[in-house]
């Protein structure tokens, strides 16, 4: 136990040399001067005609035409789910008071589906047609379970 805490010998192994900031600090100012003379000297020697040069924009792509109606139904679509959704969680109402809304979801869906199905071939708004088949699906798979009696 004794040997492990005689550290004593590690001092002569190490040797004391302490660095002359003078020596360090002049040589870094003779490296700083260099760059800041090398830098100044290139600067010099580049003309610059045009000091704020033109201002390029970047590319954007040209706003889709979206077309209104097939945003207006989904939109419609969209929010006939909502209130369907309320509805279902509002105790007071009756499924019986609920069903008129389930029909008019499965119109809108059926429509709207016809509508999507129908601009397939195009590569336009894809994100909204996405949105607008996946609500239309939203809708009819709704009234099947309403059907079902998922809603007893």
């Amino acid at each position: 136990m004794n040997k492990i805490n005689d550290i004593s010998g590690l001092q002569q192994s190490v040797p004391a040399h302490k660095p002359n900031r003078q020596q360090e600090s002049g040589d870094f100012q003779k490296v700083f001067h260099q760059a800041l003379e090398s830098h100044s000297t290139s600067d010099s020697s580049t003309v610059k005609s045009n000091a704020l040069g033109e201002i390029r924009l970047p590319v954007f792509h040209p706003v889709e035409e979206v077309n209104g109606t097939l945003v207006d139904q989904t939109n419609s679509l969209l929010t006939l789910l909502d209130n369907f959704a309320q509805a279902l969680g509002d105790p007071s109402r009756s499924l019986k008071e609920i069903e008129s809304m389930v029909t008019d979801l499965k119109k809108n869906a059926d429509a709207l589906s016809k509508r999507v199905g129908s601009q397939d071939g195009r590569q336009e708004g894809d994100a909204l047609q996405q949105i607008a088949k996946e609500s239309a699906m939203t809708a009819s798979l709704e009234y099947y379970k309403f059907y079902r009696g998922d809603y007893i």
